[in-house]
């Protein structure tokens, strides 16, 4: 069945009413640098704790900071986010990973603006 039927049938059904179905596409954790970095375990586990997140952070997460504090305040706010929820061995790996990142990015946008 198209989405154009189905929408039809509901609107039927419903008299007069119509359920939309919404999706969000603004906060995918692969959207964001960190999951763009992330590999294996580690980015398992800190989808976990990205999809846990109140939507405001998740949304503010999906654009590499301009400030260059900004860039420290984001790693700091993963170190404050994983350090309770994961295991040692596993948040060492994450942060590295993070890390890595965040200097590429950093390293990438000196560089191109």
């Amino acid at each position: 069945m198209n989405l154009f039927q189905m929408f039809r049938r509901r609107h039927k059904q419903a008299a007069g009413t119509v359920a939309v179905p919404v999706w969000d596409a603004c906060s995918g954790f692969t959207d964001t640098l960190e999951g763009c970095a992330l590999q294996g375990d580690a980015f398992r586990a800190v989808k976990k704790v990205f999809k846990a997140l109140p939507p405001e952070i998740r949304q503010g997460l999906l654009f590499t900071p301009k400030a260059a504090g900004a860039w420290v305040s984001r790693a700091q706010f993963w170190q404050k986010a994983l350090w309770p929820v994961l295991p040692k061995k596993l948040y060492h790996a994450a942060m590295q990973q993070i890390l890595r990142g965040l200097a590429h990015a950093k390293n990438a946008r000196a560089r191109f603006h």
